[in-house]
């Protein structure tokens, strides 16, 4: 799978031939959104800055999310791309908002696994939702729904693939399914990805016999302190 470039003068070519010679810094609003009682927030044909949220909180994912999202904004500003950088309330906050569809722009996140199998990223952010599972109909038929959590994005053959390999028990097919799912995330365009890392774990020299856990729990079944 090759990586995206990044090439600033193309962007500003490309923005340029789309009209646009000086970037962008700011959208409008495609239709009325509206906040979890119903109320709109933002109106269809409102311009409004483009905003870069950052989070509020320090994750092992983002450990530094605000100096990140200022080394994001100055990226994009090469590419003709001009952010506000905003903060949207507390964690709580933050989540509802993205929840509901309304980080309107862009918004950074980041993702733990909560048992080390891939089920648990690509059906979870892309796989078929509660509604989308009709009843007495074949899976192959069902339509993924706009999801307001995932930035309205989605994809019924993404959510199918993952759907198989959520029923698959060959480790091989499932591994075959995946990347399928991945390449489609990528030239979809569906998130840039930033990075992935390992969760660092600092023992003294006397600690043995620790075995790290994929769900963010710790073990000390076997764990010797020496003298």
């Amino acid at each position: 799978m090759e990586d995206y470039a990044y090439d600033p003068d193309l962007s500003r070519q490309l923005l340029a031939d789309a009209g646009f010679p000086d970037g962008i810094s700011e959208v409008t609003v495609a239709e009325d959104v509206l906040d979890a009682e119903g109320n709109v927030v933002y109106t269809a044909g409102e311009k409004i800055p483009l905003r870069l949220y950052y989070m509020p909180v320090t994750r092992f994912y983002y450990p530094s999310p605000e100096e990140i999202g200022e080394a994001m904004a100055a990226d994009l500003a090469n590419a003709g791309i001009n952010v506000t950088l905003e903060l949207a309330g507390d964690w709580t906050t933050y989540l509802g908002l993205r929840r509901d569809g309304q980080l309107m722009g862009l918004y950074m996140l980041g993702w733990g696994g909560d048992n080390g199998d891939p089920d648990n990223f690509h059906n979870y952010f892309f796989g078929f939702g509660a509604d989308d599972r009709v009843p007495d109909v074949d899976p192959s038929e069902w339509t993924k729904a706009p999801d307001s959590r995932e930035g309205w994005y989605t994809n019924t053959e993404v959510a199918y693939l993952a759907y198989q390999a959520s029923v698959n028990p060959d480790q091989a097919e499932r591994e075959a399914l995946y990347m399928q799912i991945e390449q489609l995330l990528h030239d979809d365009l569906a998130r840039l990805w930033v990075a992935h890392n390992n969760t660092p774990l600092i023992f003294s020299t006397r600690v043995s016999g620790y075995v790290s856990q994929p769900v963010g729990a710790d073990y000390y079944e076997g764990v010797v302190l020496e003298p």
